[in-house]
């Protein structure tokens, strides 16, 4: 029992300390609209095709819908590392690089204020002082129109075609606020 007792505490403490890492995510899969059983579809359209006594036993249904992101901040923060919607972006002498709240080298994303040379080696590089901080406010606007054809067959069974017309904008929301151009000496403070 005892043995027990010790295990499942050392299991809880591993638990929270993993738990103190953050990761973003790569990868989001939002449901399609005007799919089956959503509001948009059935919606005052489930007993249509059999309202009319002396009907063709189908119903025809075309239907808008729109939609858009209701927290664009959460959806950034959702793939973006450490539960934050932007990035600090720095060459390898600038102060977010020197205080170690950089996320990206700018290197990385080929940014390089002055030319690296010989020269550049001999001063030490304290030319590199770029820095920037990149957010996110990603947007998704989705409008359509769908269109559903529903008839009624013997013994309770139907036959139902869908399909939606459908337009889907994606916007990133980039907003770059450049904190130091670069080019010159470390800032004092």
């Amino acid at each position: 029992m005892n043995r027990k007792l010790i295990l499942a505490v050392l299991t809880l403490i591993g638990c929270y300390t993993m738990h103190a890492d953050v990761w973003g995510k790569s990868f989001l899969t939002l449901r399609q609209r005007f799919e089956l059983n959503l509001p948009e579809r059935i919606n005052m359209f489930r007993t249509r095709m059999d309202d009319r006594t002396d009907g063709i036993g189908g119903a025809l249904q075309v239907v808008g819908f729109y939609g858009q992101t209701s927290n664009p901040p959460d959806i950034a923060r959702y793939f973006l590392p450490n539960d934050k919607d932007y990035v600090i972006i720095g060459e390898d002498t600038s102060t977010v690089a020197i205080n170690n709240t950089r996320d990206v080298n700018a290197f990385n994303l080929g940014i390089a204020t002055s030319p690296i040379d010989v020269s550049a080696y001999n001063a030490g590089f304290t030319h590199l002082t770029f820095a920037s901080r990149l957010s996110f406010c990603p947007k998704q606007t989705t409008y359509g129109i769908g269109f559903t054809y529903q008839h009624r067959l013997p013994n309770h069974f139907w036959i139902d075609a869908a399909a939606p017309v459908i337009c889907v904008k994606n916007n990133l929301g980039l907003n770059e606020d450049i904190q130091n151009r670069g080019g010159g000496q470390i800032p004092s403070g």
